[in-house]
């Protein structure tokens, strides 16, 4: 960890992508009954999902300190981190792992919203792979990053400031002399009170490729135009070792100093 530490310090190469097609529409269009559908993915009606929704939810009156309040919970109760199935699990499967990075990471949310009669949805970009430095290398130069669209106060409130935990960010913050890194957007946020957009990962000046919103993250692989990061029987192959590796060094960031090769 120290040397990869090291060498991101002594790197100069920052990316900066300005593309004004990337970046999200402003435009205010109104939920749809699709956006508090159950699928495949977003399996709300599992009785995990269920009890997790009542216990989080059930001292709050209003969408907005719900929503939060399942923000929270996904944030610091799922580890940021990686399984061998990457992003092809299910929003139970996450909850049972309690691990994920950004896409099942916002599979949870995205179904625990749901489940919790608030209107959500899932939007894809092509965002630079920077953010993954010191952490894993997913061999593109972007990868494919959700964040979760929620209908708040008769807007659509945008986030991905669940996907790390405030002692993982203020670790990854303390090593970065540059912008993206450990998982990070340095200049971003853990935080979201759900009156405004809040993220710990996504910015415009990083991301390439808006894909759009999506059902749920089976369809997008389905579906999308040349998506970065689908897997294949390589990938497969592969997956067990590598996400073992980049747990570790999630880990050992957290404990600032150990040393992982």
């Amino acid at each position: 960890m120290r040397q990869t530490i090291a060498r991101l310090q002594s790197s100069k190469h920052k990316i900066k992508i300005r593309n004004t097609r990337a970046h999200m529409d402003t435009q205010i269009d109104q939920p749809s009954p699709r956006n508090l559908a159950e699928t495949e993915y977003l399996n709300y009606s599992h009785p995990a999902l269920q009890t997790l929704i009542r216990r989080v939810t059930e001292d709050f009156g209003n969408d907005v300190d719900r929503a939060v309040a399942l923000h929270d919970f996904v944030r610091d109760q799922v580890e940021f981190g990686f399984t061998p199935a990457f992003y092809d699990v299910t929003a139970s499967d996450v909850l049972l792992s309690r691990q994920g990075f950004c896409n099942p990471k916002a599979t949870l949310l995205t179904a625990l919203l749901r489940g919790a009669r608030i209107p959500a949805r899932q939007r894809f970009f092509g965002l630079s792979s920077e953010v993954l430095a010191g952490v894993i290398d997913p061999g593109s130069q972007f990868v494919d990053h959700a964040i979760v669209e929620v209908w708040l106060d008769d807007r659509w409130v945008r986030t991905d400031s669940y996907n790390v935990d405030a002692e993982l960010f203020d670790a990854g913050a303390s090593h970065l002399d540059r912008t993206l890194g450990f998982g990070i957007r340095r200049d971003g946020s853990t935080r979201w009170d759900g009156n405004g957009d809040s993220f710990s990962q996504y910015h415009p000046d990083y991301v390439v490729r808006d894909f759009g919103v999506y059902d749920d993250v089976g369809k997008f692989y389905r579906d999308a135009p040349k998506p970065y990061n689908r897997q294949n029987w390589l990938s497969r192959l592969c997956a067990k070792p590598a996400t073992s590796k980049a747990n570790g060094r999630i880990r050992a960031l957290k404990l600032s100093g150990q040393t992982v090769a």
